[in-house]
């Protein structure tokens, strides 16, 4: 008879920490939010806004890369982007009606894309490709 107590409050304490084991697991998971990356595809969205935008590289440039992409400092839905590429002359921007050297020129434009938009795009840290002008500071070489 007390083999068979013993059996029953061994089996009915097992049960409850089960149950117990099962609460905190199930508490667990319930309070885990998965991690969702917002700025996936930021990067083809930047490259196709260089190709169809960016005159610099439209005009003339080709080996577009992606070299290093970021979150922007405290920025949600916000990455920096930076591609190299090359242009077959000097300058920036639409040079359609302008007196040219014929010189490989490598370039830097960084791109940032904030909520799936492009707000900036800088080649070289000079060149505004959104405004299509020289920022401010940069002074204008004479040829």
């Amino acid at each position: 008879m007390k083999k068979n107590i013993l059996i029953i409050a061994l089996a009915g304490g097992l049960v409850l920490i089960g149950y117990f084991a099962y609460r905190q697991i199930s508490e667990f998971t319930a309070t885990v939010t998965p991690v969702v990356d917002e700025t996936k595809g930021y990067d083809s969205l930047a490259e196709d806004w260089i190709r169809e935008n960016a005159w610099t590289y439209r005009y003339d440039g080709s080996d577009l890369m992606l070299k290093i992409s970021s979150p922007c400092p405290d920025e949600d839905r916000c990455l920096e982007l930076s591609y190299t590429f090359e242009s077959a002359h000097g300058g920036y921007g639409d040079r359609r009606d302008k007196v040219l050297t014929q010189v490989i020129t490598p370039h830097t434009v960084v791109i940032i894309i904030k909520d799936a938009t492009v707000v900036s795009a800088i080649t070289d840290g000079k060149f505004d490709e959104i405004k299509q002008q020289l920022s401010p500071q940069t002074p204008v070489n004479p040829m």
